[in-house]
């Protein structure tokens, strides 16, 4: 069973009318996070290697009628954001979202998509601003089997947090730019029992290396 029963905050339009039992202090620091956390986008010249290992896998596989979300797609657009063509190269249908870049909540549709896929976001925000990550998620990851949100976050082996100078902070570190950054430890599965508070099943995909990822649904998955 879930942990925990969260309630949506409407962080739009700088307004951050709460409609939780939050303060507003609450609210506006999660968008305050969010908001700093857009200064991490980096380019790439491909798609991320969390997608390429989920394709490899088959985990993320050319279908039809497949309603995917890049949430979280960072900074860069058209040709250069490589996760959302990919995803629309497989599905013919895929929306990106990202709270500072494209924001736009009208995409964030209650039980609407297949697929999900959020690469490198929860691990750039602490801890009360990633509760906001997997809620949303949660709520816009339509219920049935083979629906399934993925998310990937860097590990505490990645080298450039190994080597970056920065104050520790909550559970991360925060940088000299204001970011925050968090490396994700395999001890007590970090990554995957902070999933299990919004999604029923929650596995992982990969847990060593520069990042960890895990895959999660509203059901049980069906491999």
């Amino acid at each position: 069973m879930l942990a925990h029963n969260f309630d949506l905050i409407d962080l739009s339009a700088h307004h951050h009318q709460v409609k939780a039992n939050l303060p507003v202090s609450d609210s506006d620091k999660i968008a305050h996070e969010m908001t700093v956390s857009s200064k991490t986008s980096i380019k790439r010249k491909s798609a991320s290697a969390p997608l390429k290992l989920l394709i490899k896998k088959g985990l993320i596989k050319s279908e039809s009628n497949t309603k995917a979300l890049n949430y979280g797609k960072g900074k860069y657009s058209g040709n250069d954001d490589h996760d959302t063509n990919t995803l629309r190269e497989l599905y013919g249908n895929c929306h990106a979202y990202d709270y500072t870049f494209a924001y736009d909540k009208t995409l964030l549709l209650k039980g609407f998509y297949n697929v999900i896929y959020c690469a490198y976001v929860v691990n750039v925000l602490p801890p009360l601003a990633r509760i906001e990550i997997y809620k949303e998620t949660a709520a816009c990851l339509a219920k049935g089997v083979g629906n399934s949100a993925f998310f990937a976050a860097r590990s505490e082996k990645d080298r450039g947090l190994m080597t970056m100078k920065a104050k520790a902070e909550c559970d991360g570190l925060r940088t000299r730019t204001g970011s925050f950054q968090k490396g994700y430890r395999e001890e007590n599965d970090e990554l995957l029992q902070e999933a299990r508070e919004h999604f029923l099943y929650v596995r992982y995909i990969q847990k060593s290396g520069a990042y960890h990822l895990i895959q999660a649904s509203h059901d049980p998955f069906i491999d």
